[in-house]
């Protein structure tokens, strides 16, 4: 097959988007061998404005438009900007394409075409913009995404060079938050064992940060009682080494941790961890996930509402339950617990009153509502008046899928 019936079209393919374009100082080339002949590599580094290649018609067409607008030029700097049409398969004669065009560069792909793909002045890919918003949004916000890779991009080279200058521990931790920029990309292979060499005592964080493991954190929580398990968060929390976004992570493991092992006594802790969660970075999807845990996840176990699958406490320890209790003056009062539907039985061992951390009445005995009943009714004699009651329920509920309500009367 004659090679320049193959290279010559690409080539001649992406000069022919380099139309008549409004004066700016980002300049487009055809070639990255052009751009050095001519000396434009700078600070600003390269955009490549990556196109599908025969097997996307509308792929090309939005770079012609991406690379004619003028607030996109704007915001590329002093960038080279190079058209880059992606093959749909890579073949020898594709691979020779991709070196008359770019030369030297090691070029990344992307997860979907078109795609504007950043890189170094010494050709380091550093971001990539891709998706619907490349797509189909509007150039303006397309362009408002370019300057923030941009900024932070020049933000990251700012630390290495601040890195190369510096050593030991100083060096680890200008190196790790280079590499911790949100939107841009990460170092890749090795990266907890390079930082590691520079800072092998974790003077600065940096080492336990780089080699931070959700999963070991799930692992870790796992194998706590339910009590013990915000306290260590909240540690954890205080390290100022966790980025916010590790942050997040931490409290995602711990409150999926509860949700399984503390069930509603954990509520108020998961409530907590929740909010925390969305303030680190909202934006983020465990700051998204944080909406739906409060909305799905944190219900206590409440008077008004009686008991549901998701509130039934999971464990056999006592849960509060809170709500506005009809108790105050001395008496006898009753704590009745009645079956309203679900696949199996209401099982409860305790009730117990405190007033604010005294505890004041208690019955304890087994009970059970469901088809059947047998003692579903606790007594509580309260010798003198109660400020500030608070009801615990001991539960013995192995499977959950149960619902009822629970009546407190004064005799």
């Amino acid at each position: 097959m004659n090679m320049k019936r193959i290279i010559l079209p690409a080539i001649l393919g992406a000069t022919a988007i380099l139309c008549p374009l409004p004066s700016s100082a980002a300049t487009q080339v055809a070639t990255y061998a052009e751009a050095e002949a001519k000396g434009l590599i700078n600070d600003d580094g390269i955009i490549l404005v990556a196109y599908a290649d025969g097997w996307d018609k509308f792929s090309k067409k939005r770079c012609e438009k991406l690379l004619a607008s003028e607030a996109i030029r704007k915001a590329a700097g002093n960038a080279v900007l190079l058209p880059l049409p992606v093959p749909a398969y890579t073949t020898e004669e594709t691979k020779k394409q991709q070196e008359q065009l770019c030369g030297k560069l090691k070029v990344p792909g992307a997860n979907s075409y078109p795609a504007l793909i950043l890189l170094d002045r010494e050709g380091r890919h550093y971001a990539t913009l891709y998706g619907k918003e490349v797509a189909r949004g509007k150039l303006s916000a397309v362009a408002g995404l370019l300057a923030d890779r941009m900024a932070k991009g020049r933000e990251r080279a700012r630390l290495l060079a601040a890195a190369e200058k510096a050593s030991g521990p100083e060096k680890a931790k200008l190196t790790y938050d280079a590499y911790q920029i949100e939107g841009l990309t990460g170092f890749g292979k090795g990266f907890g064992g390079h930082i590691a060499k520079m800072d092998p005592n974790d003077a600065t964080g940096a080492r336990r940060a780089a080699n931070f493991d959700h999963y070991g954190f799930v692992n870790a929580f796992e194998k706590m009682a339910p009590t013990e398990l915000p306290a260590e968060v909240d540690k954890l929390l205080a390290d100022p080494a966790y980025s916010n976004r590790q942050k997040q992570q931490i409290c995602v493991a711990a409150v999926g941790v509860l949700r399984r092992k503390a069930g509603p006594a954990g509520a108020l802790d998961m409530q907590r961890l929740a909010e925390r969660m969305k303030a680190y970075a909202p934006q983020t999807w465990e700051g998204k996930a944080a909406d739906f845990i409060l909305r799905e996840w944190v219900r206590p176990f409440r008077y008004e509402e009686g008991w549901t699958p998701d509130t039934i406490p999971a464990s056999g320890t006592p849960t509060e339950l809170v709500g506005k209790l009809p108790i105050n003056e001395a008496g006898t009062y009753t704590v009745r617990f009645d079956y309203i539907s679900g696949q199996h039985g209401f099982n409860v061992q305790a009730v117990e009153l405190y007033d604010g951390k005294a505890k004041v009445a208690e019955d304890r005995h087994n009970g059970f509502t469901g088809v059947k009943t047998s003692a579903n009714t606790y007594t509580l004699k309260v010798g003198k008046a109660v400020k500030e009651p608070h009801l615990f329920i001991t539960v013995d509920m192995k499977k959950r899928h149960s619902y009822g309500t629970i009546t407190i009367e004064k005799q």
